[in-house]
């Protein structure tokens, strides 16, 4: 029987690919899932409560990128204060449809709170990932989100030290680190090393049904990564419009990285 999986990404990783490479294994990606340009392969009901969770902690946005970030202590100390019957529910629905698959970036954080209503024993972690500047040249030039690339990554360390807090006491041995350049540059390789972890027969053709870009190569080069930090500046000395932190309201269009 194929296990649980939970993937930790820092979003614009790639890591909408990856589920929808393991939903087409027939890992459950719930009744409905949340989109944006694409299908995220996130489930949807997941993604309000991971929202939830932020909010009722304190943190002021749908998303967690922001500096400083939203508070681990506070998210683990929430389930001492609300009521655990719509959480608990969910669990158990997703556990009457083994194997069930979550991805969300928020996770990263609301997973210190989920480990208190779901058991994480018999789940296999992945963490996808994303070179720096491929995932820098395609939040500028692809998403139009401008901040500099130090706050940028800042942010994607605040994720990598939350996850990273959890796994080290939860799942040291049940983990599989990946990166997007890994999926798309040697697919065939890296989908041999994901079968291998979680005894899945997933193929590079899988692969290609899910993912619409070129394989071999990777999707940004050099001179966009410059190009990218060049809008960065343009934007911000010519037009003043950049993400400013700690965000205000006014920049809730940018909550998705």
């Amino acid at each position: 029987m194929l296990p649980n999986v939970v993937i930790f990404t820092t979003g614009s990783s790639g890591s909408s690919v990856l589920a929808g490479i393991l939903a087409r294994q027939g890992f459950w990606v719930g009744h409905d899932t949340a989109r944006l340009e694409f299908n995220t392969f996130e489930n949807a009901d997941l993604v309000k409560f991971n929202i939830r969770i932020l909010n009722l902690s304190g943190h002021q946005h749908r998303d967690a990128n922001d500096l400083p970030p939203p508070s681990i202590y506070k998210i683990a100390q929430l389930a001492a204060t609300v009521d655990p019957a719509p959480y608990v529910l969910f669990t158990e629905e997703c556990e009457r449809h083994r194997p069930w698959l979550w991805k969300d970036p928020r996770l990263a954080f609301t997973v210190h709170f989920w480990k208190q209503f779901a058991s994480f024993n018999d789940v296999r972690f992945l963490v996808m990932l994303r070179e720096f500047r491929q995932a820098y040249a395609g939040m500028i030039l692809k998403r139009k989100v401008y901040m500099h690339p130090l706050e940028y990554r800042r942010i994607l360390q605040n994720y990598e030290a939350s996850y990273r807090t959890f796994l080290e006491t939860q799942a040291q041995d049940r983990v599989l680190y990946l990166t997007f350049e890994d999926l798309i540059l040697e697919p065939t390789k890296c989908i041999s090393k994901i079968n291998r972890f979680l005894g899945t027969s997933l193929s590079v053709k899988d692969v290609t049904a899910v993912y619409r870009g070129a394989l071999c190569r990777k999707r940004y080069g050099r001179l966009d990564y410059l190009q990218a930090v060049m809008r960065y500046y343009i934007k911000k000395y010519l037009f003043r419009d950049v993400i400013k932190f700690p965000r205000s309201e006014s920049e809730r269009s940018a909550e998705r990285l």
